[in-house]
């Protein structure tokens, strides 16, 4: 008799279709309850579009028109009137706790956070690369780009910044305590951190924060081809580069950059690898900062898993390499004639006819794999090589902190419901954040939908005995 160990028979299971799913709601009975909260009616929605939930699905937010003005209801709650609401300026934090927008007046633009004015000089830049305004990760910081006869500066925090020719890009550190937006000044570009200018080029591409925001990276063209700076050190000079990536950690660097002959490399902490013909989205680091994986291809005809230097098995297309929560595991979605597959540590699933590559979800545990499928004129959630029910659309599925619960929001009969297992929520005629529906801490879930012109705040928690 062989014996497996657990990690090997998950990965048989997987590779016949089977998968191993007794531990996971979407086999179990109904665990769940669902409470609804109203958010009020809603009132005249000029645009559609228009509406959003915050990032934790608890909050609703949308532009209305009220006796011929324009008001933003949040929470049920109308704000002050205004003759406009500026176009894409609406947003909440990203802790969900504040909401911004931008707001006409008689003639004069207002900075409207949680509802209270600040009167602004200028006009707002349309968007480019970052929200304008944006608020900080914690929620307790505001930026916003200003132009003023054809020259911008930065608002922040009620501060203003040099003027400059342009600027494209701004953003807050994860910590929320620095700042960095890019600059130029005639031919010349720059990236601007905490108010100290760096050096200028003659192109700079968007910067980023390490997670432990100490660290600012970003690439730059200079008179012989493009250099990587971290912290203002320069990289060697490749013909091109970009799609850099920090660790978890915080203490390594990887990016793309192409040598003489025009193939392309991964730079891992100034180390070149092996040169390919393409090398297909950024480098991925694990979670514990130890391992490195990305997508190569030969040729054009052909792409693999490059994985701490070790080249895995060719399929005709792969999609983003990912990397598990925890054990280092990776998985990714590869095409073949036969259709998707999902695969697992190298081990392929059963043939799908269409998978989503950007749904793909492993469990907090690592055990357990979760993506949709496309089904024709249908959609499901896959989960660990078991399709699910069809319906007419689903969003994207989600795991539970204990990782024994999958959840998502499916279309059946014209009607949204949120589906944890068995138990499924009330219908609703609209859903939104259906690709973002994430558990909290508690084990708990929440979605913001509409039915007969009323939104409602739904929480799925797990029942109590």
């Amino acid at each position: 008799m062989i014996m497996l160990n657990k990690k090997a028979t998950v990965l048989l299971l997987i590779a016949l279709g089977l998968g191993q799913t007794a531990s996971v709601s979407a086999q179990n009975g109904p665990s769940f309850q669902f409470t609804e909260a109203s958010l009020g009616k809603l009132l005249k929605m000029p645009d559609l579009s228009a509406r959003l939930a915050s990032p934790d699905n608890r909050r609703f937010a949308y532009i209305a028109s009220v006796a011929g003005k324009a008001v933003v209801v949040t929470d049920g709650k109308q704000g002050p009137q205004y003759d406009s609401i500026v176009k894409h300026t609406l947003s909440f934090s990203p802790n969900s706790q504040r909401l911004v927008y931008a707001a006409k007046r008689n003639g004069q633009l207002y900075l409207v956070l949680d509802q209270q004015e600040q009167l602004l000089t200028g006009e707002l830049t349309p968007p480019a690369f970052s929200r304008n305004p944006l608020l900080s990760p914690d929620g307790l910081h505001f930026a916003c780009i200003l132009k003023r006869n054809n020259k911008v500066v930065v608002f922040r925090d009620g501060a203003e910044s040099k003027t400059y020719d342009g600027i494209v890009f701004a953003g807050f550190s994860p910590d929320s305590r620095r700042f960095v937006y890019t600059a130029a000044v005639g031919t010349e570009s720059f990236v601007v951190v905490d108010e100290v200018e760096g050096k200028r080029y003659h192109g700079v591409d968007l910067p980023q924060f390490s997670p432990d925001s100490k660290i600012v990276a970003y690439s730059a063209m200079t008179d012989g081809g493009s250099v990587a700076i971290i912290n203002e050190q320069e990289s060697k000079v490749y013909p091109i580069l970009g799609s850099i990536t920090i660790s978890a950690d915080s203490k390594r660097v990887a990016y793309l950059g192409t040598n003489a002959q025009k193939l392309t490399m991964a730079i891992v902490d100034g180390v070149e690898g092996k040169p390919y013909e393409g090398i297909l989205f950024s480098v991925k680091f694990s979670r514990d900062s130890r391992h490195v994986a990305y997508v190569a291809t030969h040729t054009g005809q052909t792409s693999f898993v490059v994985r701490d230097g070790v080249e895995q098995k060719e399929y005709p297309l792969i999609f983003d390499v990912v990397f598990s929560p925890t054990d280092e595991r990776t998985a990714y979605v590869a095409r073949k004639q036969v259709g998707d597959v999902v695969v697992l540590d190298d081990v392929e699933g059963a043939p799908i006819k269409l998978i989503d590559a950007r749904s793909l979800a492993f469990s907090p545990d690592s055990q357990h794999v979760a993506y949709k499928v496309v089904s024709g004129n249908k959609e499901l959630v896959g989960l660990d090589g078991v399709n699910g029910k069809k319906y007419q659309e689903v969003g994207y599925p989600a795991f539970s902190p204990d990782s024994k619960h999958l959840a998502y929001l499916a279309r059946e009969a014209n009607a949204w419901r949120m589906v944890i297992g068995q138990a499924k929520s009330a219908a609703y005629e609209s859903v939104l954040n259906r690709e973002s529906v994430r558990f909290d801490d508690s084990g708990a879930v929440y979605f913001i939908a509409i039915r007969k012109g009323e939104a409602f705040r739904i929480k799925c928690s797990p029942k109590t005995s």
